[in-house]
């Protein structure tokens, strides 16, 4: 999904998090949980889109592993509404992921993507470089991302990139 799909979903469950417990701060907890999850995505964009490597899904907190230790924090610290709001923003933001996203029915287990060596072409059905597309495609964000590609690109020495040259590509396209 993408960040702003993300935002939305958090707020409803923040929301519902603070009508159920009275806190407020459930609300804007959730939703930083529910958005900031995909920083885990870093260390794979750096990987495929700078160095130009095979696709691997490591995604650590992409796995629905985590959510067993999300409802015993709740249990441990009483159901604290900053724990509920937390855990449903993590909740809201994996079952969305998995409904939006073309993926093998058991690719947000952890175990199961470690089973399969974490190897994209397992888990990822159709084109990898639609989320990129899009973030490239934003007007503003896309400018600065690309720029911050080709900049660790050479960096890294890479001159020819062709993941990125087909993602640059598509966007000249009609």
């Amino acid at each position: 999904m993408k960040p702003h799909e993300h935002l939305l979903v958090s707020a409803v469950l923040g929301g519902g998090a603070w009508a159920f417990t009275g806190e407020p701060l459930a609300l804007p907890t959730a939703v930083g949980v529910g958005v900031l999850l995909d920083l885990d995505h870093i260390p794979e964009v750096y990987r495929r889109w700078v160095l130009d490597r095979p696709l691997k899904v490591w995604f650590v907190l992409h796995a629905y592993e985590w959510l067993p230790l999300a409802v015993v924090a709740c249990w441990l610290t009483g159901w604290n509404p900053l724990a509920i709001g937390a855990s449903l923003g993590f909740l809201g933001h994996l079952v969305c992921d998995h409904l939006a996203n073309r993926v093998h029915p058991l690719a947000y287990f952890f175990t199961y993507r470690a089973r399969v060596g974490f190897q994209g072409s397992h888990l990822i059905r159709g084109d990898d470089t639609l989320t990129m597309r899009w973030f490239v495609s934003l007007p503003l964000v896309g400018r600065v991302l690309l720029s911050l590609l080709l900049w660790a690109r050479r960096l890294h020495g890479v001159t020819r990139h062709p993941l990125a040259e087909r993602v640059e590509a598509s966007r000249q396209r009609p």
